[in-house]
């Protein structure tokens, strides 16, 4: 974690900082032909993401394409539990930013030539954390 994340309170001023290091992380794995998991969820367009897979493809990677789907009103809920329970804040605007763009893309992905294998995960389970409050 960036000293100046506050926990999340400041995610957003230390956007560019992170995602420079994830890039960096990332070309570091490409080039040791590390095993990858990548979370693609947000502002992700669906160009992006196959530009992303034809790169994997590319390099000699397998791409299996996973989605973890969720009832709509269920991540504001864990995001307010996880707040409480650990302090740490994620934006909740960022879901109605996102809303189904990750499922529409899975949908038109799944198909796509460079993917090797695809499946859906319900993620629709009791938290521990939740519980408490």
């Amino acid at each position: 974690m960036l000293p100046e994340f506050s926990n999340g309170l400041l995610a957003g001023a230390v956007h560019e900082e992170s995602a420079k290091i994830a890039e960096d992380i990332f070309a570091r794995a490409l080039a040791n032909h590390d095993n990858i998991v990548l979370p693609l969820v947000r502002e992700k367009t669906i160009s992006n993401l196959q530009e992303k897979i034809g790169g994997l493809k590319g390099a000699g990677y397998r791409v299996n394409l996973i989605y973890v789907d969720l009832p709509s009103k269920k991540p504001l809920e864990r995001t307010k539990a996880r707040f409480r329970h650990t302090g740490r804040l994620f934006p909740p605007i960022i879901y109605a930013r996102v809303g189904l763009k990750p499922k529409e893309n899975y949908d038109k992905l799944k198909s796509n030539r460079g993917v090797d294998s695809y499946e859906a995960w319900d993620s629709d389970v009791a938290r521990k954390y939740t519980t408490k409050y």
